[in-house]
């Protein structure tokens, strides 16, 4: 997309990530939905999905197939 942007908007211990950023981390990271296109525009419109980061150590747990989201 060729545009980085800071989020301002996030929560707390997470970091927001793009669906392709998601599928270069091959699984190793536990995620939950980002919601980003309820926040940025240019998400929305341009339709973004965004995962955040679960914080906690998970590296290298996770398998499942992308993207292992949590409830």
């Amino acid at each position: 997309m060729g545009r980085v942007k800071w989020d301002l908007k996030g929560k707390d211990k997470r970091v927001h990530i793009t669906k392709e950023t998601l599928e270069c981390l091959s699984g190793d990271y536990e995620v939950e939905p980002g919601n980003g296109s309820d926040r940025d525009s240019y998400l929305r419109d341009h339709n973004v999905q965004t995962f955040l980061i679960v914080a906690g150590d998970r590296y290298g747990q996770v398998s499942a197939s992308l993207p292992r989201t949590i409830a």
